[in-house]
């Protein structure tokens, strides 16, 4: 029934049958300027008909609700988002139209210039048969990937990227799922459909082929308008967030205040590949050290101008870290909303602005007390909840021990200590806790570190240590987990000169209470 009335649209919009690549070509140009005319009229649920069956899948499989949004699978186009003044701009509807390779596919590039602007979008639309309907980048570019299925995710692999989707993997993807839902107190309801409905998730082989896809130079992305998560790194724990914080409020502006979006993203997921811990006790360092103000960065414009340097993220990361802790998860989401709404409405907003509604969704008299407050709650929680710290664990009991290593514990810590040989410098590895999951299976970040030196024997976990710092990474989730370096908090108790001896030690909790073990641990001098 769908079907014949999506053929009865297009043909009461006269679009002809065409078979070469330059009718299809020509044929694209009417699908654009017909589909312009369709917004224009607000029409949007035949505007919606005009994209694949897929496509309008993907939009609305988590029931999310952009407000002010009159099209969700469009909602990234600048045409979507400002409909009532781009009607006046909707011709020519394209600059120009490219073929693909393979002649199904094309490309058309939008581009005008408003009030001094410079407005572009790329609209992709795919031949079928007799029509063409409007359809995603990743459709076309990941159109012959493998895919893979896991109990919460759908991954399109990149052929370069296959050998590294493995059972192992994808379970501890899983895990990580849970685990956020559950921090999110995303209801069972929610967890059923992402289980039923999958995260569809493209797997890039590198930046460059994200950028290919999005359009933006960066690791990986949410995309809005189809749900769809596309990196260069699997499972992308700050984008996965990203989508989890909006199945969860499901109705919500499209854009917030990187404030509170990356803030609470990074809280929960970290980026970069590093985990939400690791960059808890970077952003401490950066406000300690005032490396960057917090209230610079509270606008969208002073967040964006200091994005370059990526010193941003950590702090708001820390800041909602504070600000979720005190006010709960619940009264944080009211404000992530407060500070939501349109991208002229946030991009208006002066720091005083955000300054007060802020420090009034806290219930604190204004902004410096509340400031104050944050200062405290540094000196008094994060400092001593750091994830990594140098020195020996205090009323340590022995674990293991080795040539040139051994291990403690107490109830809350593991720590390492590891000594020289002669006048060589400090430096090596501490493989442990091995993986039968992860036997004759590749793990990125460990071909990262190692390239082609060693082959990768199963162990889910390394401290990687030199004279300078010690960082505790998971090679199953390809993430770093803690790292303390000395150049952000020197300490003599890290490495001792005399005895040529580093101390360094790791919260037990980031690796489940695993520890390296006699007959399960390695030590790869470097």
């Amino acid at each position: 029934m769908k079907s014949l009335l999506r053929s009865a649209i297009y043909l009461a919009l006269g679009i002809v049958t065409a078979l070469s690549a330059s009718a299809r070509s020509n044929l694209s140009l009417t699908v654009i300027v017909d589909y312009f005319d369709v917004l224009s009229s607000g029409n949007f649920e035949t505007a919606r008909l005009m994209w694949t069956p897929e496509a309008q899948e993907r939009a609305g499989r988590f029931d999310i609700e952009y407000t002010g949004i009159p099209l969700k699978i469009d909602c990234v186009s600048p045409i979507v988002q400002d409909l009532a003044v781009m009607t006046n701009y909707m011709m020519p509807a394209a600059k120009n139209v490219e073929s693909l390779p393979g002649d199904r596919y094309f490309r058309l590039h939008y581009s005008q210039v408003i009030d001094d602007q410079l407005v572009e979008h790329f609209y992709y639309t795919r031949a079928d048969g007799d029509w063409q309907w409007f359809c995603y980048p990743q459709d076309y570019y990941a159109e012959d990937w493998p895919i893979v299925q896991s109990r919460y995710f759908r991954v399109h692999v990149h052929p370069d990227r296959q050998e590294f989707i493995h059972q192992a993997v994808l379970e501890e993807a899983d895990r990580l799922v849970e685990g956020l839902a559950g921090t999110l107190h995303l209801s069972g309801d929610d967890l059923r459909r992402i289980e039923d409905k999958k995260i569809e998730f493209f797997y890039c082989s590198s930046d460059q082929g994200v950028a290919t896809i999005t359009g933006q130079a960066t690791r990986g992305v949410l995309d809005k308008a189809s749900n769809d998560i596309i990196s260069a790194s699997f499972p992308h724990l700050h984008e996965l967030v990203h989508l989890l914080v909006n199945i969860k409020l499901q109705r919500l502006p499209l854009y917030t205040l990187p404030v509170v979006a990356e803030g609470v993203a990074v809280a929960y997921g970290g980026r970069w590949g590093k985990n939400a811990e690791a960059l808890m006790d970077l952003g401490v360092f950066l406000h300690r050290e005032k490396l960057i103000e917090l209230d610079s960065i509270l606008t969208l414009q002073g967040f964006q101008a200091h994005t370059g340097a990526d010193i941003a993220y950590p702090m708001v990361g820390v800041f909602a870290f504070f600000l979720i802790d005190r006010m709960g998860q619940d009264n944080f989401l009211d404000l992530y909303l407060a500070l939501s709404g349109d991208f002229k409405t946030l991009s208006a907003l002066t720091t005083e602005q955000v300054q007060e509604t802020i420090a009034g969704a806290a219930g604190v008299g204004d902004w410096e007390e509340l400031k104050a407050e944050f200062e405290r709650y540094i000196d008094q929680n994060l400092i001593t909840r750091a994830a990594a710290l140098p020195g020996r664990v205090a009323r340590g009991r022995g674990v293991v021990s080795g040539e040139r290593f051994s291990v403690d514990r107490n109830g809350e810590w593991f720590g390492c200590v590891f000594a020289g040989a002669g006048e060589e410098p400090v430096k090596g590895s501490l493989l442990f806790s091995h993986d039968k999951r992860l036997d004759g299976k590749p793990s990125v970040l460990f071909t990262e570190q190692f390239d082609d030196r060693r082959p990768f024997e199963g162990y889910r976990y390394a401290v990687r240590f030199d004279e300078n710092e010690a960082g505790l990474y998971d090679y199953a989730t390809n993430r770093l987990l803690a790292k303390y370096i000395w150049g952000i908090s020197p300490s003599e108790e890290y490495f001792d000169r005399e005895s040529r001896t580093i101390a360094v030690k790791f919260r037990r909790d980031l690796v489940d209470g695993r520890m390296p073990a006699r007959g399960d641990c390695v030590l790869l001098p470097e």
